[in-house]
């Protein structure tokens, strides 16, 4: 069986784990296995597999579909509703967000590289100006501001939040994006877990008596929050 052809490239990555697993993402395939095991297992290890991980590269090749494309003229999500990006002369290169648009200002088009770092310090600075708050007011709200070291942003590929054991709590800064509701419940999320460092249900007990619809706003990023990732 090992000399069959597989039907999709794999890249195979060992380690000291004791198990052998597969992991499909927009980077592709990997086969995660032990550092003693054999090419020849790990192929036919992808083999028996075959059939979920092409399942999984179809799901991934829909997915990719609805990624945002950071061009003039196609659109970008700003607290649940899409606005076009839209180009007009100006003496110096900005970038001004209004109630219809963004629009990019500047003596010429903007390069792509350009465009990268007028959309990233303009959302890094709106959630920063929007969540620290937002986080401090519910840390309070749920008696737990004394366990807060920080709030932190940076863009992470498969986490909008995550807290430390510290008390330091860090955003995607790309959650900006996403309806409000989503946003109260990602900093609710997060605050909570200051108190409980876990997803037991004491946790999700915690959650729901400071956001009645989580398990709304928790779909909402599982199945849209692909439609914010445009970096």
């Amino acid at each position: 069986m090992a000399n069959a052809p597989c039907p999709f490239e794999y890249q195979v990555i060992r380690s000291k784990r004791k198990t052998a697993a597969i992991h499909v993402s927009a980077k592709g395939v990997q086969v995660r296995i032990p550092d003693y095991v054999s090419d020849e297992f790990a192929h036919d290890f992808v083999l028996k597999k075959a059939r979920w991980v092409q399942t999984k590269l179809a799901a991934q090749a829909e997915n990719n579909k609805l990624l945002p494309q950071l061009q003039l003229g196609e659109q970008l999500h700003w607290l649940g509703s899409p606005f076009p990006i839209v180009y007009s002369a100006g003496k110096k290169l900005k970038l001004i967000k209004d109630d219809q648009r963004f629009l990019v200002e500047g003596p010429k088009a903007p390069t792509q590289k350009q465009m990268m770092t007028l959309f990233s310090d303009y959302f890094k600075q709106q959630a920063k100006a929007y969540l620290v708050n937002e986080t401090l007011k519910q840390a309070q709200r749920m008696n737990l501001a004394h366990k807060l070291g920080s709030v932190t942003f940076r863009r992470t590929k498969s986490k909008w939040g995550h807290c430390t054991s510290k008390g330091v709590i860090q955003y995607n800064w790309l959650i900006m994006g996403a309806p409000e509701y989503v946003i109260q419940y990602l900093v609710v999320h997060e605050v909570a877990h200051l108190k409980y460092p876990h997803h037991q249900p004491n946790f999700w007990g915690l959650v729901e008596t400071y956001c009645r619809d989580y398990k709304k706003a928790n779909a909402w990023l599982k199945q849209q929050g692909i439609k914010l990732s445009w970096c």
